[in-house]
C-alpha cells in the first residue's frame, strides 16, 4: 500500500457544508492535483523539515477518514496566503533545501533521488494554488 497525497479545490458553497460526508466525497471525486508518493518530501522541503506547508496542512475533518486519517481543509484566505508564499518560492530554494540525510533522519515517506522531481512538483502545486486563490476557493488535502 502506498500513501498518495491529494489536493482538491473547495468551492465557497462546499466550504459551508464540510460536515456532510457526501460533500467531502464529492470534492474528493473531483479533478485536482496528485502529489503521488512525493507529498511528504515536498512538505518537508517547503516546511523546513517540520513546519506547515501548502503540500500538507489544514484543519482536520475528524468525522471522515480516508484510511490514512482525516482529510484536512484550508479556508480561501489560507489558500491565498499559501499561493503568495509559493509564488515567491524559487526553484533554487527548493534545490538548496534538498538534503537527503535530513529527509532520511526525519523519516520522509519517499525520498526522491533528484531535487528536480520536487522542483517540477512545486510548479504544479504553485499553479494549483494560484488557480484556487483566483477563484476564492478553499483546499482539501488528504492521503489515499
Amino acid at each position: 500500500m502506498s500513501m498518495m497525497g491529494e489536493l482538491r479545490q473547495i468551492t465557497p458553497d462546499q466550504m459551508a457544508k464540510l460536515k456532510d460526508k457526501a460533500v467531502i466525497e464529492s470534492i474528493m471525486a473531483s479533478d485536482g492535483l496528485g502529489l503521488d508518493k512525493l507529498w511528504n518530501a515536498l512538505h518537508h522541503v517547503l516546511g523546513g523539515g517540520g513546519g506547515q506547508s501548502a503540500a500538507f496542512d489544514g484543519k482536520a475533518l475528524y468525522h471522515y477518514d480516508t484510511g490514512y486519517g482525516p482529510p484536512m481543509y484550508l479556508t480561501p484566505s489560507e489558500v491565498a496566503t499559501y499561493a503568495q508564499e509559493l509564488a515567491s518560492m524559487t526553484e533554487e530554494q527548493i534545490r538548496s533545501r534538498f538534503d537527503l540525510d535530513d529527509m532520511e533522519d526525519d523519516d520522509v515517506y519517499v525520498i526522491p533521488d533528484d531535487p528536480e522531481e520536487l522542483v517540477e512538483l512545486l510548479g504544479e502545486l504553485r499553479a494549483f494554488y494560484q488557480d484556487a486563490a483566483g477563484k476564492g476557493h478553499g483546499m482539501l488535502i488528504y492521503l489515499t
